[in-house]
């Protein structure tokens, strides 16, 4: 019986198709790069370049922020926050600061023990999460309305604000408020290039959020009369 015998391709063979192969992938790789190179101006990397140095330096925030030890301020929250709730609704109505700060804090810690560190750690990454949203904000929004210069200087201006730092990470309301009024901030300039229904609920309800969050938001609003 005779045997078939088996053809393989010469090993040359193989080595000059998956150079070839990898010679087109790489071309066409530089030419997308090249391509999206010429589409970006000078503007648009500055700005890219600033969004992403304001990411950078929020992790730098965060990490040296955590370390911080707390004042009386926070232990004074961290105290309104173990109450029950009707005892913090009645803490707070006799204290100069609104209560939306502490309610959102008490429901943040509803999902502390999903996560393995301290109360203390966790409360100040909640006083994170607006400076989170801000950036998200930049992206999503002002990117799209105002294109990515702006986009990188407002996130690059929010995250090296002075004292940001110190104030950034504590537990206290004032990233939150400053989300807030931002935005109210955002929205009335919405409102004055499209006075629609949808821009006056959004600045209303920052608006009112600031309100609840901070005291002293109002003064900041008055700017907008």
């Amino acid at each position: 019986m005779n045997k078939r015998k088996t053809s393989f391709p010469k090993l040359s063979s193989i080595t000059n198709r998956s150079f070839s192969l990898f010679k087109n992938l790489r071309y066409d790789g530089v030419k997308k790069v090249n391509h999206l190179n010429r589409n970006l101006s000078s503007d648009e990397l500055i700005g890219i370049g600033l969004f992403i140095s304001s990411i950078i330096l929020l992790i730098i925030l965060t990490y040296f922020g955590l370390n911080q030890s707390l004042w009386e301020d926070e232990i004074y929250t961290l105290d309104i926050v173990s109450k029950s709730f009707t005892d913090m609704v009645f803490t707070t109505a006799g204290n100069v600061h609104p209560p939306l700060y502490y309610i959102i804090l008490m429901l943040a810690f509803k999902f502390s023990s999903w996560f393995s560190i301290n109360n203390i750690v966790f409360a100040k990454l909640v006083s994170v999460i607006p400076l989170v949203l801000l950036l998200c904000f930049s992206f999503f929004r002002l990117r799209r309305d105002l294109g990515w210069l702006v986009t990188g200087i407002f996130g690059f201006c929010i995250i090296t604000m002075p004292k940001l730092m110190i104030y950034g990470t504590q537990i206290r309301m004032y990233s939150w408020v400053m989300f807030f009024v931002t935005l109210s901030f955002y929205y009335s300039y919405k409102i004055t290039k499209e006075s629609n229904n949808r821009n006056w609920i959004i600045f209303n309800s920052f608006s009112l959020l600031a309100v609840y969050t901070h005291e002293l938001q109002e003064n900041s609003l008055k700017l907008l009369k």
